[in-house]
């Protein structure tokens, strides 16, 4: 519909405060004036466990669940939470459930083939179970879950520097050996180019497709080994999902699958010979597999409860993995029902053409594209990272440029996708308008 047709929303900061009792509001003003005070939020969890030593733990947390908790959480478990949804939605206001359990990638000192939180997100897992039980006591019941909970944080970044190469390998097949590169030897880590419009208009990708010869040169220009022309020509098939002899971008991309990356001779630990890509071993392996294993635990309730399932957007350094099991995740659930959502954060510079892929992609493949869509989360970590690796800035410069980019992206989703569902997650009011 038209602005002229559509009844508008107007906004008044009274509706906020309406359903807001006196004390409800003290402590909330309260609550912020302590998080202004820079120290403090910084030490939080030093002073929290202070006041456990010297308060004891019972009065320390009635304290925390009259302050801060109770200001920012709706509640410990799914009963709990209730009375704060019922409470909303008498205002017009509905929950999205989130168990906010996220990880980062570790450090130096440690390694993937030491990590031990298994059964951490096995209890992860648990928790984000009842919040889809939760919210399907809702009509139009929504949950959200973060990937970093539920497996490892650095087998996840592992997996989007495989993914991210495999992007970039496509791309370097078409180089004329004036300007090609030689990858061998690189690490993967090296590879974290951001796609912007430009490259994308110049490159062309979705119009772009590969013969066998054409395929096989590229991978032995990429630094790629597979000494089996055999297993090359079986692979191809593969990637070949139309079976017309050539391969494009999105089958290309779409060739890493979670469930059969043992396998995969471009980065298992079998095959012999140098390759640019990060290898995985069995136990990471292992890792993937009770990764894939708990999504698809979560998605299937979500699917047989009639749940939206949101899978919220990370640090970019994990997005590609994230986008990846969500495709799979989207394929198989969202055929009849926009059951799985994917986020974007439309500050960051390649979002708009990671919306426009995966938009292609759902209308080829006839099944919903679900999006929510935000600004972003993670902007200083990005910014820092990217200065320390000597990489581009993957934030849109100002936020006038996010600004543009999210509502192009919002404009696109609506224009664009034959089956879709979006939320506008915005506080912007012209972004809503």
């Amino acid at each position: 519909k038209s602005a002229s047709q559509t009844d508008l929303i107007v906004f008044d900061g009274r509706d906020s405060f309406n359903s807001k009792s006196t004390k409800e509001i003290f402590r909330a003003w309260l609550v912020f004036e302590f998080c202004r005070i820079q120290p403090l939020v910084k030490h939080s969890q030093k002073l929290f466990t202070s006041s456990q030593a010297v308060l004891g733990e019972s009065l320390s947390n009635w304290i925390m669940k009259q302050t801060f908790f109770g200001h920012f959480c709706g509640g410990e478990d799914k009963l709990s939470i209730l009375p704060t949804i019922d409470k909303l939605e008498k205002s017009g206001i509905h929950a999205i459930l989130d168990y906010a359990a996220e990880g980062d990638v570790s450090s130096a000192e440690e390694t993937l083939s030491a990590y031990s939180g298994e059964a951490k997100c096995d209890a992860t897992l648990k928790i984000c179970l009842d919040c889809i039980e939760a919210a399907a006591q809702r009509p139009d019941g929504f949950a959200a879950i973060k990937l970093t909970g539920l497996g490892n944080p650095d087998l996840l970044s592992r997996i989007s520097e495989i993914i991210t190469r495999m992007r970039n390998i496509f791309s370097e097949m078409f180089e004329t050996s004036n300007s090609q590169k030689n990858t061998k030897g690189k690490s993967a880590g090296v590879y974290s180019g951001i796609l912007t419009d430009s490259k994308f208009a110049n490159q062309h990708h979705l119009n772009r497709a590969l013969n066998f010869e054409e395929f096989k040169e590229g991978i032995e220009r990429a630094g790629l080994v597979v000494n089996d022309e055999n297993i090359l020509k079986n692979i191809f098939d593969k990637m070949d999902n139309v079976h017309d002899g050539r391969i494009d971008f999105l089958e290309w991309i779409e060739f890493i699958q979670p469930t059969e990356v043992t396998y995969r001779p471009f980065f298992v630990n079998e095959y012999s010979g140098e390759t640019p890509l990060t290898q995985l071993t069995v136990s990471e392996v292992e890792q993937l597999d009770r990764l894939v294993g708990r999504l698809y635990k979560l998605a299937d309730t979500a699917k047989r409860l009639k749940v939206r399932l949101m899978v919220d957007a990370e640090h970019t350094y994990f997005q590609p993995a994230i986008d990846h099991f969500v495709l799979h995740l989207q394929r198989k659930y969202n055929s009849d029902f926009p059951t799985i959502f994917n986020t974007y954060q439309t500050y960051l510079r390649d979002s708009y053409v990671r919306i426009s892929i995966d938009i292609e992609r759902a209308n080829k493949e006839n099944f919903y594209f679900a999006a929510k869509i935000v600004r972003g989360a993670y902007m200083n970590v990005e910014k820092q990272r990217a200065k320390e690796r000597g990489e581009e800035d993957p934030i849109h410069y100002n936020k006038l440029k996010t600004d543009e980019n999210y509502n192009r992206g919002v404009d696109t989703v609506l224009q664009k996708s034959k089956k879709f569902s979006v939320m506008v997650a915005s506080h912007n009011e012209k972004s809503i308008l």
